[in-house]
Parts: structure tokens; sequence; C-alpha cells
């Protein structure tokens, strides 16, 4: 990186952090110090979380060390500090904890620690220390999963204007509700940015408006869509009655349907869920179901034709 300068931090002489190599652009790193119930400091610890891609194999994971020296490799280290936390996590992040305390001593080997009582504090310690990296972690993955679904959002409706093949629209019928089902999973999730969160919300009303355009137009032709789905809707000055179709009929014709034109398992599913969204969203209005379903039947007929072809 142009003008970037490796600096390394120094704690009573005893080297507590370099950047590693390749993570220049990483966020910030946290500093800790792990202390007792006494305020003793024990050792000095950091670590940094990536939110973009998981850290280089060379750099992941949090290890120990004692006087500038590495004690065990990063798979010892791991044995030694993630006993009881989420291993996987952490190839999300790199980290160090110097040891500081003069009667934690490496075995002969380096791959471990003497067992004794300051150790056993330590071990404590490092576990509650790592309980914090997995949940940054584990936020920066909820945060990564919203932004990923996020970006889905405004396609939906674009390609559905853009196809008349029943089947695609099918598709992006199904596509649409199970993100619409995620997002309102993600939602229930108390962990999660303010500002995330809100975003959240916003696409959740916007794709629950395009699912019902989506829905009310999925056997129009091009040029006969109708955009009122996602408008308000007109004040009307008189009331008139409608004939309604009953959800069973509607179940039946969908069998009917299916029958008649083969459909496998997953497109007699996806039919049923669309006749089942667009009952609601026309509130069971006989004429406008009628219309939509002699549509589709056509739209089946000529597809079917042109495969045969």
């Amino acid at each position: 990186m142009p003008g970037y300068r490796t600096i390394k931090t120094l704690v009573n002489d005893v080297e507590v952090f370099r950047p590693p190599l390749g993570e220049a652009d990483a966020p910030l790193p946290v500093f800790q110090q792990l202390k007792d119930d006494k305020g003793h400091i024990f050792a000095y610890s950091w670590y940094l979380a990536r939110e973009d891609h998981q850290v280089s194999e060379e750099s992941r994971f949090i290890i120990y060390k004692k006087k500038g020296f590495t004690v065990g490799d990063t798979s010892r280290s791991n044995v030694m500090v993630l006993r009881e936390t989420d291993r996987g996590a952490h190839s999300w992040a790199t980290g160090e904890i110097h040891v500081l305390h003069d009667d934690i001593v490496p075995t002969s080997e380096r791959i471990e620690f003497e067992t004794n009582e300051p150790y056993l504090i330590l071990e404590d310690l490092v576990t509650k220390f790592l309980t914090n990296v997995v949940k940054q972690v584990r936020d920066n993955e909820r945060k990564r999963l919203a932004e990923g679904r996020l970006q889905k959002v405004s396609d939906f409706k674009l390609r559905f204007q853009t196809t008349n093949d029943i089947r695609e629209r099918f598709d992006l019928l199904f596509e649409s509700e199970r993100l619409f089902r995620g997002i309102k999973a993600d939602l229930k999730k108390t962990t999660m940015e303010t500002e995330v969160k809100a975003r959240l919300e916003n696409a959740a009303k916007l794709l629950d408006k395009d699912i019902s355009y989506m829905a009310k137009n999925l056997g129009a032709p091009l040029d006969d869509i109708d955009d009122s789905a996602t408008s308000e809707p007109k004040r009307k000055t008189r009331r008139t009655k409608t004939k309604k179709v009953d959800e069973k009929d509607v179940e039946g014709q969908v069998g009917d349907i299916a029958t008649e034109y083969s459909l496998d398992l997953r497109s007699r599913r996806l039919l049923a869920a669309v006749m089942k969204a667009l009952h609601k969203t026309l509130n069971g209005k006989e004429k406008q179901i009628n219309a939509f379903i002699e549509n589709l039947r056509a739209a089946l007929k000529s597809s079917m034709k042109d495969r045969q072809e």
C-alpha cells in the first residue's frame, strides 16, 4: 500500500503488535489487557476480524507469545486456547496473546506452557477474550449476509418486467419469496447494527410490494402489466359488490392445470404458492382470478408447443 509504514508496538520493551503481512488493509486491531480479579496483568492481547474475506492462512488464528517467541504453532495454539470456543470463526480473525506474567513459562519444547496456578488463571482469561473475538466474527457474518440480501432486492422486479417466459417468472417469484423470508428471519435477530436493520426493514416493505406485483402480473403480457400493485390504492366513492372465489376452488384449479400439463412436483408447489398469493392479493375476486387462469393456460399451452417444436 503506497505510503504505508509497518509500525510495531512495544510494552515494557516486549513487542506486542506488528501488522501481519498482507493484512495492512484490514480493520484496526482491538487491544486488551488480560487481568485477574485483583487487577494483575497476565497478558496483553490484540486481534482483528475481517469483514470481507477470511484471513490468509499464514496469518489467521490467535497465537500465544512469550518474550516475542511463539509458543506452539497456530494449530497447537488453537488446541490450547480454543477448547470451548467456535473454532471455525477464527479463520476470519488474527491476533496474538503476549504473556507477561513471569511465572507462566513455556515447556522446553515451546509447544505449550507449564501447568501451574497462574497458567490456569490465564486460560480462563483467554477463554473470555476469545468469546469476544467469536462474537465480532459472527456479527460481521450477519452484517455480510444482510448486505448480500439487500443487493438482491431491487433486481427482481426489473428482471420480471423483461421476460414473458412463465417459468422464469415463477422462478423469480419463488426466489423473491425465499429472500423475503430470509430478511424477516434476519430482522428477528437482536445483534444487528441499527443502520443495517433499518435498511432491511425498508427492503422487506419494498420486496413485499414487488411480490404482490409479480403475483398479480404473472401471466400478463409485457404490454399489459398492471403497476397498481406497487402504488397506493385509489379512494373509491362507490362500493360495488364483487363475486369472490373460495380458496379451495383455486386449489382445485391448480390441480387441474398441473394434471393437464403434467407439471412436476416443484412446478406444482410453485403454482400452488403463486395461486395462493394471487387469491390473497386480489381478495378472491372471481373475474380477475379467472382471467389470470385463462392467461396462464394460454401461456402454458404456448410454452409446451414451443418445446415440442
